[in-house]
């Protein structure tokens, strides 16, 4: 089951996947690879067809890739016969496409590859590029004291209304605080070199909200001329990217673990770690529920957790021991039928769920139900303790897929485990 939905996830990816054996030569130098299986993300980006590669050489698909100047041979060989990995953003002349690239090696021999097209992206930057050599979005004019004597009316989207009332006290005023010292330096070079090259400072803007801008700015006479770009928005895709490329290839491995049947208390640990740093989360924790006869009611336990260099962990916090359902149904409702529950703390209804939230200094939570054999069993959290994360559709997809594959394994040890005691419950009767 979990080898048929790792397929599932890898093949129906949006994510461009291929898996293939590097050839060497006599000497043991790459000289080749063959392709063995890629998906229909693949297909789309190369417009090369699974029938027509599979099972063939690289050099005989595109015979010019010899010929580029970037060593795509080399590059993998490298990769597969180190167990090594590589991340790189290259050209490839016989598509005419870019592509975004990770590739590592899960044996000698033997190579994996994710990537995305950008070619629209980066044709995309060119173009601002070229804009913005001439002119960029945000512009004004200082005097050497940096108190700003002028502005376009974009810098409305920074300041706003109040920029009459502070915009002349200098930027100094709007940088944010972590950014100042550099900031100041940079102006100092500024006055002593006489231009500045495409430096990046953030902004506190009028509505609270912060901004990334990167910078230029010539001396002429006695006053500085900066032009500025707002890439936040740049930054935020960039990033967005890069995520979701570490969560699928996290997926990917979790779902390589379960298929060694290691130990299940290795795995779920592991796959914390794993998930965790993808996500770039500061905690992520497993619990799991139990019914108590006694007082007929449900309880759940902490029983693993990872947390982030520097953050405060809570494996062995008593409280987070044996908490009864009603104690957390802020976020435990959702989840008994069958709902995640994702939520900014500050916008939780007043209760315990939410006191103990706060406790632990968390900004933002996502939790998500593991159902075994069609009950909850338990579930995954993923705690933000520095900023209010607001997960989308494509991050909640792909931590859906990484439960179902926790879920399919517990099931498993629980059957396996069932299994064992059946066996010796035989062994038993056989000795009598």
């Amino acid at each position: 089951m979990n080898e048929i939905l790792y397929r599932q996830i890898i093949l129906k990816s949006e994510t461009g996947y291929s898996y293939q054996k590097i050839i060497v030569d006599q000497k043991g130098v790459p000289c080749d690879y063959e392709f063995l299986e890629v998906n229909s993300a693949f297909e789309k980006y190369t417009g090369l067809d699974h029938s027509d590669i599979v099972g063939k050489r690289v050099s005989e698909i595109l015979p010019k890739i010899k010929n580029e100047e970037f060593d795509w041979i080399k590059t993998y060989g490298d990769v597969a016969l180190n167990r090594g990995e590589v991340k790189f953003e290259q050209y490839f002349e016989p598509l005419n496409r870019w592509y975004r690239v990770s590739a590592y090696s899960p044996e000698k021999y033997y190579f994996t590859t994710l990537f995305t097209d950008i070619t629209n992206e980066k044709e995309q930057f060119t173009e601002l590029n070229s804009f913005f050599d001439f002119s960029l979005d945000y512009m004004c004019i200082t005097n050497k004291n940096g108190t700003i004597l002028k502005t376009n009316q974009k810098w409305t989207d920074v300041f706003g209304n109040q920029f009459e009332n502070f915009g002349r006290n200098g930027f100094a005023k709007w940088v944010h605080p972590e950014d100042v010292a550099s900031f100041l330096v940079d102006i100092t070079k500024v006055h002593k070199f006489g231009d500045l090259e495409k430096i990046e400072t953030r902004v506190n803007c009028w509505d609270g909200s912060c901004r990334d801008f990167v910078w230029q700015a010539h001396v002429k006479n006695n006053f500085i001329y900066i032009q500025a770009e707002d890439i936040t928005e740049s930054k935020i895709l960039k990033n967005q990217i890069e995520i979701k490329e570490k969560m699928l290839l996290a997926v990917f491995e979790f779902s390589q673990l379960l298929l060694l049947n290691i130990n299940y208390y290795q795995a779920i640990p592991k796959g914390l770690e794993m998930i965790g740093k993808a996500t770039n989360v500061d905690r992520v924790y497993y619990w799991e529920n139990r019914h108590t006869v006694e007082d007929d009611q449900w309880y759940s336990t902490q029983k693993f957790e990872w947390c982030k260099d520097g953050t405060t962990a809570q494996i062995d916090n008593p409280e987070l021991q044996n908490i009864p359902f009603y104690l957390m149904e802020g976020f435990i409702q959702p989840m008994v039928k069958g709902e995640l529950f994702a939520s900014l703390i500050k916008n939780m209804d007043s209760g315990n769920a939410k006191k103990t939230l706060e406790s632990q200094q968390i900004l933002s939570i996502l939790v998500l139900p593991v159902y075994v054999n069609g009950f909850f069993h338990g579930f995954v959290g993923f705690d933000d303790c520095k900023i209010e994360k607001i997960w989308n559709e494509t991050e909640v997809s792909l931590l859906k897929s990484f439960t179902l594959s926790l879920s399919k394994m517990i099931e498993r040890n629980i059957l396996e485990t069932e299994l064992d005691q059946i066996k010796n419950s035989f062994n038993h009767f056989e000795l009598r």
